[in-house]
């Protein structure tokens, strides 16, 4: 069953990746902050909930 604690961890590993990733291909650890997983806090309804956009990642960095 798919609940709301195992969407949030998806999404948490997703970022995490990400930063992994970013950190792999030269980019300082130090420049990327907090790490957060959004889930369904990102109020998405309809298609727009099924779409790539709703399983993007954001990187921001310093």
């Amino acid at each position: 069953m798919f609940t709301h604690a195992l969407n949030y961890n998806l999404t948490q590993q997703r970022a995490e990746a990400l930063r992994d990733y970013l950190v792999q291909h030269g980019i300082g650890a130090r420049r990327i902050g907090q790490v957060v997983g959004k889930g369904k806090d990102l109020n998405l309804s309809g298609e727009d909930a099924l779409s790539v956009k709703a399983r993007r990642a954001e990187a921001i960095t310093r």
